[in-house]
């Protein structure tokens, strides 16, 4: 249990660490005119449900790139 808590922590990680990058606010802010903040009830759920999210970017990142 405890490393499924852990590899959670590290997949949110990620994730704050890839929308605070630059280029990841310029095209959000260019494309849909939004800044997104991730809050304490985002980060419970990522840590929680990481394997539903890690296969939705996967899904996704894979269809975009094969497109």
């Amino acid at each position: 249990m405890i490393i499924y808590i852990l590899i959670g922590i590290f997949f949110m990680f990620c994730v704050e660490w890839s929308t605070n990058t630059s280029s990841y606010k310029n095209h959000m802010l260019y494309k849909y005119n939004k800044n997104i903040k991730i809050g304490w009830a985002e980060r419970f759920m990522g840590i929680v449900f990481w394997p539903a999210f890690l296969a939705v970017f996967f899904y996704n990142f894979f269809k975009q790139y094969f497109k």
